[in-house]
């Protein structure tokens, strides 16, 4: 899953929380770099082949480069950081990583880390704006400027130590237009493809997943790995569960998002810190608590089939409504591909094509702007229209003797 989220103006506590747990080789069993860039400014600014240290994000979260060069206008204290894309992989994946060996679980977190990165580098081609033109400009408009610079902190664990691989992607808060200059972000089109980010996280993580030989299966709009016990994915959710719990005793048997949310906070505690080398163990003698169960039972020479069943995504679009936004549709997309294990790069081509087919129709909403339909959906309204229109007429055409009981509308 994807969660996102503002991270105001700099503190250094905010920027701590990034950079010290990785400078003390929290997350592995020797010691780790603090982080790595990403994004096409990590060149720019050349940071692509530097660690992430306390120092250096903290200028870049003020709007400066790592020099103390001014990059924005607004450079200081008072500058918003920027926001955190946070990718979570799905818990059957966290317990395949908790408890593998070496090898695999090397294997794991290198097809995380590219699916996070593809996930990256399509927010950054579309996403990523700037205003362009003055202030008192009536035509100052959002321009996309196709680059930006990540700071991401690969993380193993949730906040009450299960096993919870997610990647903290700290977006900064400037990019550069053609004319060389840095200007602060406008991001709300990372939050209304938000689902459709996610969707493609997890369809690159399920195709990486399968390329390695483990078995993936729809779970609703997500994915699992094949095999994983319920039992272990239980056990290793315990956050999930206390917030569950919290929820239920409160009388809120179908909680929604803000809810959920609420809850988290309000059980939320400091983390306590522990090596790579000491989760693994307490993970391993948690399991065999109840199963003997170990990844290396997941792998399969039965493959998923690799097709998308065009028809059946088509009718999730319109399943609970007649009109759907481009997001919508990439999400549908997205999670179709993942169930299917194709790759994010397919997933991206057969949007393109389809919604240029005759199978996809464009319509421009009064309100909403523009919308999409499926041809089926647009001809069975017509249809409904039709049937409508021709009742109506014969109806006016019986009670044309009688004007006076015909209703003011007609």
């Amino acid at each position: 899953m994807l969660s996102i989220q503002t991270l105001g103006t700099m503190t250094k506590d905010k920027v701590a929380y990034y950079t010290e747990l990785a400078a003390t080789g929290y997350y592995t069993e020797a010691e780790e770099p603090a982080g790595q860039y990403f994004g096409k400014l990590a060149s720019v600014l050349n940071l692509d082949q530097k660690a992430v240290t306390q120092e250096d994000l903290l200028e870049l979260a003020k709007g400066f480069d790592t020099k103390g060069k001014a990059l924005v206008a607004n450079a200081g204290d008072e500058h918003r950081m920027g926001i955190d894309l946070t990718f979570s992989a799905p818990k059957s994946v966290s317990v395949c990583f908790g408890l593998a060996g070496t090898e695999l679980r090397t294997a794991i977190q290198k097809a995380h880390e590219s699916a996070v990165k593809a996930a990256l580098t399509y927010a950054e081609q579309n996403f990523i704006q700037v205003r362009h033109g003055f202030e008192d400009n009536q035509q100052r408009r959002m321009i996309n400027t196709g680059n930006a610079l990540f700071a991401l902190f690969e993380h193993g664990s949730s906040r009450s130590n299960d096993p919870l691989l997610h990647t903290h992607a700290v977006l900064l808060n400037f990019s550069q237009v053609k004319n060389g200059e840095f200007r602060c972000l406008e991001a709300p089109d990372l939050f209304n493809y938000k689902k459709a980010l996610g969707a493609l996280y997890r369809a690159e993580l399920a195709n990486q997943l399968e390329a390695l030989g483990l078995k993936t299966e729809a779970d609703e709009e997500f994915f699992k790995v094949t095999k994983v016990p319920d039992e272990l994915c239980k056990l290793f959710s315990k956050r999930s569960n206390e917030i569950h719990d919290l929820l239920q005793e409160g009388g809120f048997t179908r909680a929604n998002a803000k809810l959920k949310q609420n809850a988290a906070l309000f059980t939320r505690q400091a983390k306590t810190h522990q090596s790579r080398e000491t989760l693994y163990k307490n993970w391993a003698v948690e399991a065999e608590q109840i199963s003997t169960w170990k990844p290396e039972q997941a792998f399969t020479k039965d493959r998923n089939q690799n097709k998308v069943d065009t028809e059946k995504l088509l009718e999730s679009l319109t399943e609970k409504k007649s009109l759907f936004t481009y997001p919508d549709f990439l999400e549908q997309v997205f999670i179709h591909f993942q169930h299917a294990g194709l790759s994010s790069r397919e997933a991206e081509e057969f949007a393109k094509a389809t919604l240029e087919s005759k199978a996809i129709r464009r319509i421009q909403h009064p309100q909403a702007g523009i919308c999409y339909t499926t041809e089926q959906q647009y001809q069975l309204e017509m249809s409904f229209y039709k049937e409508m229109t021709e009742y109506l007429d014969r109806w006016r055409t019986a009670h044309a003797r009688c004007p006076a009981f015909l209703p003011a509308w007609l």
